[in-house]
């Protein structure tokens, strides 16, 4: 069976259904590409509900009066140091090295994270969630600490008030003060509509679907076929050793290569017939005194007649149908004349 079938015949196949191929890949175009441009267009990014906890806290630095003319403005000073003091120490270590487990573990919920996590994080994690800036020069320091949890909110700012306590005298006159903090919390989102996607990752991924489909119909068509394969050109019927084999396009043509051949045979009559019973039904041709087609291939419409002729279709007979019928003609010692075919 698929000695019979190869890359041509798969070729052969899809050409001959190419109205129904392109029919499918249209409607799983629309269907899938389309629903994938929606996708994409109207994207929502969705978003934990929740709350943001938001911790503002400002140390006030009182700096000794300098002799220096230049504005206060021009650089940092003292609060520099100050700043670098919070951020270098802003990591899971001497964050969290004193919390308890069951602590810890709320926290890690709340940020949707693990213990191990927090307990190893460093300043990149911190990153935007807790921001410490001077102000101006020698004037103070100030953190905003932005998170879904106030017990880590409240650990972060209790740390760093260890922090500022420990080193609030390691300048001579310098004196720091921690003002009061303010807190808010602010409701997160539950989406965000994506207006932003990207034209070209798009007609990309589009491009990607229709070759998907095209590969899924390709295969489809090989499944379809390889195990019930179809005649698809005229030296497919050599191996049956047929008087001829005559590609036709027409009814016309049907008639007048039937009348020669019965004129040059000196035939009475011409039976035709046909493996596939749709090829028969979709031609208008009359019987005639020397030629009549047969539309049911029972024994007894076979058994007082002669000589037959095969009237087929690349891409529709098929070769187990074809076959069947050739040896019911053999059983019965009937003169096989020939083939003639429509072209794909």
């Amino acid at each position: 069976m698929f000695e019979n079938y190869s890359f041509g015949d798969l070729l052969s196949n899809i050409y001959k259904k190419r109205i129904l191929n392109f029919l499918v890949f249209v409607i799983l175009s629309c269907l899938i590409s389309g629903l994938l441009v929606i996708k994409t267009i109207n994207k929502k990014t969705i978003v934990k509900e929740g709350v943001q906890y938001s911790s503002y806290i400002l140390y006030k630095i009182t700096a000794p009066k300098s002799d220096d003319p230049k504005p206060l403005y021009d650089k940092s000073g003292y609060s520099e140091f100050f700043v670098k003091l919070l951020e270098s120490n802003l990591n899971g270590a001497y964050l969290f090295n004193d919390v308890d487990d069951k602590v810890l573990d709320r926290m890690s919920k709340e940020l949707s994270t693990s213990t191990v996590t927090l307990k190893n994080s460093n300043f990149d994690y911190w990153d935007k969630k807790v921001v410490v800036n001077y102000i101006s020069s020698n004037l103070g320091v100030s953190v905003k600490i932005l998170t879904p949890s106030k017990l880590v909110n409240d650990e972060i700012e209790k740390k760093f008030d260890m922090l500022i306590e420990n080193y609030k005298n390691v300048y001579k006159g310098v004196k720091v003060d921690k003002l009061n903090s303010n807190y808010s919390k602010e409701l997160i989102s539950k989406e965000n509509i994506n207006r932003n996607y990207s034209l070209k990752k798009l007609l990309v991924k589009v491009f990607a679907v229709e070759v998907v489909i095209l590969i899924f119909i390709t295969i489809l068509n090989f499944i379809l076929y390889i195990f019930n394969p179809t005649i698809n050109r005229e030296g497919d019927y050599s191996k049956y050793n047929l008087k001829f084999v005559q590609e036709v396009n027409s009814i016309e043509d049907i008639l007048a290569f039937l009348s020669y051949r019965i004129s040059i045979d000196n035939l009475k009559k011409v039976y035709i017939l046909s493996s596939n019973s749709k090829i028969i039904s979709k031609i208008k041709l009359d019987n005639t005194d020397k030629i009549e087609i047969i539309k049911e291939n029972e024994f007894k419409n076979l058994l007082d007649k002669e000589n037959f002729v095969f009237l087929e279709e690349y891409g529709i007979s098929r070769y187990s149908s074809f076959e069947k019928m050739l040896q019911k003609l053999k059983n019965l010692d009937k003169n096989i004349l020939g083939v003639i075919t429509f072209k794909l």
